[in-house]
């Protein structure tokens, strides 16, 4: 009955397969970023969010050139 149940609900469960990025919660941030480790992000003095990459292009951040520059090689 349990492994019914938990396939049942891995089956139904709405699984999101847009990306999610990182974005500094501050008035001078202009970028997201692909990995919470970049080292533009480590200079974050403010929060730091996870969003879906698509809610950071409409809030008009830019990809990182740090950390998506070395997810591309």
């Amino acid at each position: 009955m349990n492994t019914f149940l938990l396939t049942l609900f891995l089956t139904l469960s709405p699984v999101s397969r847009e990306k999610t990025v990182f974005i500094c919660y501050s008035r001078s941030a202009y970028a997201y970023h692909a990995d919470s480790l970049c080292h533009g992000l480590q200079r974050c003095t403010h929060q730091i969010f996870r969003i879906s990459r698509r809610q950071a292009e409409q809030k008009r951040y830019q990809p990182c050139k740090i950390c998506f520059r070395e997810a591309e090689r």
